[in-house]
């Protein structure tokens, strides 16, 4: 099998495509034949040395996969030889054969192309697990969508869609403005001119005091400081990444430091005065036993949206194994609306749904 080795922390050319031995399937398994797998900022952080849950380099990273089944272990029933599917698997997905437990392999709509399949696990489980599972997302809610044109963005909006009357602040570069827009995002904020904390808060001046702000804000980037202080009473600020501790191709160590120093503590008994509250999401630590049937739950709750056209996979960009180098710099720089997806050749970029 051919496969993406993340050979040591660093720039784009540590990223090797190599070939090894085909995995067997073993009792409860199934093997994927990959056409397409998602890449997001964790990877792209894994690489350069960020990523501390990452598999000691020399390591194949990447969380999901659409493909084609190729082989069933024994046991298996919910799926076939043949189906299409898509997986969550907590790494290794970025090979164009994966073997994984049944557990987390779903079929896929007969329309859904593979690298729209391969956008959603990451993305939309994070996002559907953080608005309503963690945030309980009530109708009439004001939400802050950071980095709201990426994987993650697009999908919180679209989910946030489905809740009546929530009033949706992006944060985006203003070429973007338009597309999320017409996603279904109230309020487009350029965060590289303007302020968004004051650029909320001046839109709700008017307003008693203390209800200013917003009550729900999903953050990727490690804006918890400015976050916090824009919440309204009972607000729940949930931190999913620190992606502002990638400045470039490579680690920097003196932005870490910046960037942690910027990190506040938070004591329980301000959170209990304020009656706010802080989460934190890592969907890479619930692939644990416990909780792999609350994730498969979402995802079957995920999907059944994408059935009823409430949901739809924005795919910004696909790049060979070959290009993964370029792809992981197209996310660096930002450029990604919607998410990028990486496909083990020329030919599997040009795969239809029936393919």
């Amino acid at each position: 099998m051919r496969e993406i080795v993340i050979t040591k922390p660093g720039s784009y050319d540590v990223l090797q495509v190599r070939t090894s031995p085909d995995p067997t399937v073993g009792a409860g398994q199934v093997k994927i034949n990959v056409k397409a797998c998602g890449l997001n900022f964790a990877e792209v952080m894994a690489r350069q040395g960020l990523y501390p849950d990452a598999p000691p380099t020399p390591c194949v990273v990447g969380y999901e996969a659409a493909g084609v089944v190729g082989e069933v272990g024994e046991g298996v029933t919910s799926v076939s030889v043949g189906q299409r599917v898509v997986v969550c698997t907590k790494f290794g997905a970025h090979s164009d054969t994966i073997v994984l437990s049944h557990q987390m392999v779903f079929p896929i709509p007969d329309d859904m192309t593979f690298a729209e399949a391969s956008s959603i696990p990451v993305n939309y489980i994070t996002a559907y697990h953080m608005l309503f599972r963690v945030a309980n997302i009530q109708p009439g809610a004001r939400v802050l969508v950071h980095m709201a044109a990426g994987g993650v963005g697009v999908a919180a909006i679209q989910l946030l869609k489905t809740i009546p009357d929530v009033t949706i602040f992006g944060t985006a570069s203003p070429s973007k403005h338009e597309f999320i827009r017409q996603l279904g995002c109230t309020h487009p904020i350029d965060y590289t001119t303007k302020d968004y904390a004051t650029e909320i808060t001046n839109m709700y001046q008017n307003e008693l005091e203390g209800k200013r702000g917003v009550d729900v804000i999903i953050d990727p980037l490690g804006e918890f400081k400015s976050g916090y202080h824009i919440l309204n009473p009972c607000g729940h600020i949930i931190a999913f990444g620190v992606a502002n501790m990638v400045s470039g191709s490579t680690r920097s160590i003196f932005n870490i430091l910046k960037q942690y120093m910027r990190i506040p503590s938070f004591n329980p008994l301000h959170l209990m005065n304020d009656n706010k509250t802080v989460s934190g999401v890592n969907i890479g630590h619930l692939f644990i036993p416990s909780q792999i049937p609350m994730m498969k739950q979402e995802m079957l709750e995920i999907l059944e949206l994408f059935k009823q056209g409430k949901c739809k996979a924005i795919v910004s960009e696909q790049f060979t194994f070959e290009q993964a180098g370029e792809a992981h710099k197209y996310i660096e720089q930002r450029k990604n609306i919607g998410k990028v997806v990486l496909v083990p050749t020329e030919a599997d970029r040009a795969m239809t749904p029936n393919s």
